[in-house]
């Protein structure tokens, strides 16, 4: 169970091992401009492999029960899937429910913990393999792995690793749980913390904000929705940027090449915008085009 690509690498890896009998996954849903009606990557792979495929809209509905009474399933694998899964479902497999989260449990339990990670400028995080109950990522814990966040490292590069890191930890546990020795660790419901859905609106920042907290908005939301400021009453968006330790009054243009805008606390490397209705570009080109210069503000 599991909709977005991060889910892609352990489902081609379990199916490669084990006799992954369905994929349940997200609705078809439009996407980029032109509103093109697009499947799930997990489905797209899973077709590829033979897989069958469930887009079920409610996990508590009989039909949807039904529907995996029927498949009767050893075990169920979930990441990134989005939905809560009852008891009724949770008891049917003879070796329960697991599911990989992209935290050091009990951190950042919820929907958003790379983005959040990111954001929060944690300089590490990880990835839990939990067997899942009914509550938001309370299950006991089975195997973790930390990963050390590098200053660089936006949420594309993150996912990425997670979805590594989760597919190794997923082999391992399934290959525990067959030959029963897995430990379960409980979670310090005391130390949970939470990572929120992420918004359109968390994205909107100004100048006048912290520079290091600005970079660490554009790095966490690099893939969806991207962070942005509003300039001239337009949504310019931020795709890359770099903190620097110059300091001038705020939103001024410290420099054109590369371009660099003081905020607080230091200033703000931006290498890559997309000006609203337009298309990517460097932010030395945006602010050319502006016909702003060196000591100019934008505000």
């Amino acid at each position: 169970m599991g909709t977005p690509d991060i889910s892609v690498k352990p489902l081609v890896a379990l199916a490669k091992r084990y006799d992954v009998i369905g994929l349940f996954c997200g609705e078809d849903k439009p996407q980029g401009r032109k509103q093109i009606i697009t499947p799930p990557e997990t489905k797209v792979a899973a077709n590829a492999l033979g897989i069958d495929v469930y887009q079920p809209k409610n996990l508590r509905s009989h039909n949807t029960i039904s529907l995996v009474n029927q498949l009767n399933p050893e075990l169920i694998v979930t990441m990134a899937y989005g939905k809560l899964l009852p008891k009724a479902l949770l008891e049917i497999p003879k070796y329960g429910a697991i599911n990989a989260h992209a935290s050091l449990l009990p951190a950042y339990r919820g929907a958003s913990p790379i983005q959040h990670a990111i954001m929060n400028r944690e300089q590490k995080t990880g990835v839990s393999i939990m067997k899942l109950d009914e509550g938001l990522d309370t299950g006991d814990i089975i195997l973790q792995k930390e990963i050390n966040l590098s200053e660089e490292c936006d949420a594309s590069e993150l996912f990425s690793i997670v979805s590594d890191i989760a597919t190794n930890l997923l082999l391992d546990t399934v290959e525990m749980l067959t030959n029963n020795t897995v430990e379960y660790i409980k979670q310090d419901a005391s130390k949970a913390t939470y990572a929120p859905i992420i918004t359109k609106d968390m994205g909107e920042f100004s100048f006048s904000a912290d520079a290091n907290r600005i970079v660490s908005l554009v790095k966490g939301l690099s893939i969806w929705p991207q962070a942005f400021f509003m300039y001239d009453d337009k949504k310019i968006k931020v795709l890359k940027a770099s903190f620097s330790s110059e300091t001038a009054e705020v939103g001024q243009i410290i420099s054109l090449k590369p371009l660099t805008i003081a905020a607080i606390n230091g200033s703000v490397i931006v290498h890559e915008v997309m000006p609203q209705s337009k298309g990517r570009m460097t932010g030395t080109a945006y602010i050319v085009g502006l016909r702003l210069a060196k000591g100019d503000f934008l505000r």
